[in-house]
């Protein structure tokens, strides 16, 4: 059996499960794994300087969607992001 593509799936790739914290958005599926996850995501998101230091081990942040990096579409992944904190909470 092949691995999964997260991405356009939003499942797990080693076990092909579906991910619990997902929400759509005009543009795709934000899915995050766990809170640690949601929180990297979400710092990346609100900031206002983006700076990579050599920092090769936040190579996830690197490989998001060109969506998720414009400026513009910020407030919609707030409020992503917001949603699928109450997911995690709830």
């Amino acid at each position: 059996m092949g691995r999964v593509h997260v991405a356009e799936s939003c499942r797990d790739p080693h076990f092909g499960l579906p991910l619990r914290l997902t929400t759509p958005t005009r543009h795709g599926t934000l899915w995050v794994y766990n809170p640690r996850h949601l929180a990297a995501l979400s710092s990346y998101i609100h900031a206002s300087l983006r700076e990579r230091h050599g920092a090769h081990h936040y190579a996830m942040l690197s490989r998001l969607p060109r969506w998720m990096k414009l400026a513009r579409n910020r407030a919609e992944l707030t409020k992503a992001l917001a949603r699928l904190e109450a997911l995690r909470q709830g």
